[in-house]
């Protein structure tokens, strides 16, 4: 037509022009995609107030482009041609220093929920602890929520606000997974909703480790090889391998000096270096496999527990033993250490606890309770407190000072593996064999409520408890193999 003729025609044509301006950072639509056509990939903007008018696609040049993840800044952008959006996410510790903001590239049509999925994948901050905020008014902006609604100005960067949300109780447990259920397990406990079912294990889970401030974990079971996870991401990072036999039976861990130690069926302790994954030192004098430890690496120490009947206390300097101590009867399969008072307390097949003096190697006190062997143990020496639980499915509460019991907590249906223990506010999470996790008021007795550990048994439990702090002293993991140790 003869545009020059036509009125109509040349407030169309200008329409067109200004959605193209748009399209390569102009000002936003009048009008949003319908449903329909944001459902099939592409929408269309039909021009307002103009009956019959010739509609564009939308989003331009968008309609088959796959979403771009880039990378922090200075990462990639999106191809040439689309609407590129500047995302500041300003945010503060943990999860970094001086509250720099980090810098994403997104289209103008990615929506929070993208947002939240990159800040997952490169900070490492589960999804389901963000909350988006506009740096302008500080109002939390929904999932649907898309970029360019935010944009005031073409050109402009969107500045955001990312405030944690942090998940009352935070729970990774391990098992040996079966019918319908994983071996590895992040969920929120309070909710009793799993987060990530971490499914790359290739055989039972008997040991677990967490640096909660940075969502990086260790697991470790009947594979050689000890996995290093991304927690907010789901996914196996690294793979450690060392040990000579299948069947990584303890962990310990120190993030902060970015140091590991493990023990298994080949009888020796392995020291990581979890910056490079490299193993570091080897430590051999077990003559049977090694079933717990303990690290303190500023003291340059490892206390290890094994089917040999004893407990060494190792001097990582020159990687030999200090103490050997001896007493049980049978495998020791547990231990808690408080290094400040070089205290520790074991668990064993014999039924018993023992509170050592790691100075001497002398047992101060042996503990009779249990009707089977011990498998889990937690104790804290300022409180002159522990807890233990066995094959006999009790947990028993323990007054070190007396060296006598003072309560038990019956609930478990079969054999109780692991604790993790919030001293602080006297709860304690316990895992059995029976599948669930079950949260205890140690002052009281009460069990406050019982989860389903979404991993068949229970073998193995980190916990993140809000109240305390971000990171809790892990409690030393104990493995129960699938079979009946020998004594």
């Amino acid at each position: 037509q003869d545009r020059s003729q036509n009125p109509s025609a040349r407030v169309h044509a200008c329409l067109l022009v200004s959605r193209s301006a748009w399209a390569r950072g102009g000002a936003p639509p009048l009008a949003a995609p319908s449903p329909a056509a944001s459902a099939a990939g592409g929408g269309f903007l039909a021009s307002p107030g103009l009956e019959g008018a010739a509609r564009q696609q939308w989003p331009p040049a968008l309609a088959d482009a796959p979403v771009h993840h880039p990378e922090v800044s200075p990462g990639g952008r999106p191809k040439s041609g689309m609407d590129v959006v500047t995302v500041q996410v300003t945010y503060s510790n943990p999860y970094t220093a001086a509250g720099r903001p980090a810098v994403f590239h997104m289209r103008s049509v990615d929506n929070i929920a993208a947002l939240k999925e990159l800040i997952r994948e490169n900070l490492r901050v589960l999804v389901q602890e963000q909350r988006i905020l506009t740096s302008a008014f500080g109002q939390e902006l929904h999932d649907n929520t898309t970029l360019w609604e935010l944009r005031t100005q073409p050109g402009e960067p969107v500045s955001v606000t990312l405030v944690p949300a942090p998940i009352n109780l935070l729970v990774l447990s391990g098992g040996s997974g079966g019918s319908g259920h994983t071996r590895l397990c992040l969920f929120d406990a309070e909710r009793g909703e799993p987060l990530h079912e971490l499914t790359e294990p290739k055989d039972n889970v008997l040991a677990a480790v967490v640096d909660w401030n940075h969502h990086r974990g260790l697991s470790a079971g009947w594979e050689s090889t000890i996995r290093l996870w991304d927690l907010a991401g789901g996914k196996t990072l690294r793979e450690l391998q060392g040990h000579n036999a299948c069947g990584v039976f303890c962990l310990a861990a120190d993030w902060v000096a970015q140091k590991a130690v493990s023990g298994g069926q080949d009888c020796t302790l392995r020291i990581w270096d979890l910056n490079s994954c490299m193993l570091v030192q080897t430590l051999v004098g077990h003559a049977q496999p090694i079933f717990c430890v303990s690290m303190e690496v500023n003291a340059r120490r490892v206390l290890s527990g094994s089917q040999d009947r004893t407990l060494r206390l190792w001097n990582l300097d020159c990687c030999e033993t200090m103490q050997e101590l001896s007493g049980h009867s049978g495998t020791v399969f547990c231990l808690a250490v408080d290094w400040s008072w070089m205290r520790a307390l074991s668990g064993s097949w014999d039924c018993t606890l023992r509170l050592w003096d790691l100075s001497t190697g002398e047992t101060l006190q042996e503990l009779r309770y249990h009707t089977n062997a011990v498998f889990s143990c937690a104790m804290d020496w300022n409180s002159q407190q522990a807890v233990s639980g066995g094959s006999d499915n009790a947990i028993c509460v323990w007054d070190l000072k007396q060296g006598l019991p003072t309560r038990h907590l019956y609930g478990h249906g079969d054999t109780v593996t692991c604790f993790e223990a919030e001293w602080s506010t006297n709860r304690l999470l316990s895992g059995s064999l029976d599948g669930t996790l079950r949260l205890w008021d140690v002052e009281s007795g009460e069990n406050l409520q019982t989860l389903q550990g979404r991993t068949g048994d229970v073998r193995c439990v980190q916990a993140r408890w809000l109240s305390g702090a971000n990171t809790t002293q892990a409690v030393p993991q104990v493995a129960v193999p699938n079979a009946l140790v020998p004594r």
